[in-house]
């Protein structure tokens, strides 16, 4: 990325965003509409727990929308693919950990890396009524490829030996159910949609356990995904090009090296049940976007 082009994105900086609230709400976050007034916290005042679900449900929209926009690409130049979606839950007696669906991840990446694919999936925990753990995935397959029943150890052949070795169950955990998916954004978009109303946040989950993932994005989809988790008043003076990368008090692009401090510093927090409530006060007069500066291109 050239000189010029950094300096074209700083040209509107110093430019008020507007009130404190209306620039909050441009910087992505998610105002805490049910907070009471007895807790004296100023406004604009946030609710983490509401943060990161509405964090996990742009994260998997955009991952899922990414992933089929490169399927269709595929089908345009005439290759089949097609969206599968998995259902991954817990026999009783056995008790759910974080690692259980990380493993399950990385068997299946190995076995489609063994077939010289790639594994694309999103992923979202759940909690039934009961508190009951159980997760969706949503994968995009070649059309000629099965992916083997999850919860069944698998045999196969060592190539160049008559030997036989048996592969562990993707999912030895409980049950698993397969079908194929017609509208695979529309089914995370249904169970991201489905956290939000409970209200169910990562603190409500068993401690050290995530409430979705995504994987198998190529270099541009990346890039692309951490734009669009940056700021709105960010975005707005940057691209993906830019490969911002969050540090302390701000972010700095790793392309340009220049860095934009935060026109939020944190107020006060207060605990509310899991989450918590927090007030942001604007760094700057009047809530402008301040101007970047450079740092010195490390050698």
């Amino acid at each position: 990325m050239s000189h010029s082009d950094s300096q074209q994105a700083a040209m509107s900086c110093g430019a008020p965003a507007g009130s404190a609230a209306n620039a909050a709400v441009a910087s992505g976050l998610v105002s805490n509409t049910t907070s009471e007034p007895s807790v004296g916290l100023g406004a604009p005042v946030f609710n983490t727990g509401q943060m990161r679900l509405s964090r996990m449900s742009y994260n998997v929209k955009t991952a899922a929308t990414f992933h089929d926009a490169e399927l269709r690409r595929r089908i345009r130049a005439g290759q089949r693919w097609a969206p599968v979606m998995i259902t991954l839950t817990y026999r009783p007696g056995v008790d759910p950990e974080p690692r259980h669906i990380s493993e399950f991840l990385q068997r299946v990446r190995k076995w489609m890396k063994r077939r010289d694919e790639v594994f694309r999936f999103v992923w979202v925990g759940e909690l039934t009524q009961r508190g009951v753990l159980h997760y969706h995935v949503v994968t995009w397959l070649p059309a000629w490829l099965r992916l083997p029943k999850p919860d069944q150890q698998r045999s196969r052949a060592i190539p160049g030996t008559s030997r036989m070795v048996t592969d562990p169950a993707f999912w030895p955990h409980g049950h698993t159910r397969i079908e194929w998916a017609r509208a695979p954004i529309g089914y995370v978009a249904k169970y991201a949609s489905k956290l939000q109303s409970k209200g169910l946040t990562q603190a409500t989950f068993p401690r050290g356990f995530r409430i979705f993932g995504v994987g198998g994005l190529d270099t541009e989809d990346k890039e692309r995904r951490a734009w669009a988790n940056l700021p709105g008043w960010l975005r707005d003076h940057v691209t993906p090009a830019y490969r911002m990368l969050r540090i302390s008090g701000g972010w700095v692009s790793r392309e340009t090296w220049d860095f934009w401090p935060s026109i939020w510093r944190l107020g006060r927090v207060v605990m509310a049940g899991t989450s918590a409530l927090i007030s942001l006060i604007p760094a700057f007069p009047d809530s402008e976007i301040p101007c970047p500066f450079s740092f010195a291109s490390p050698k």
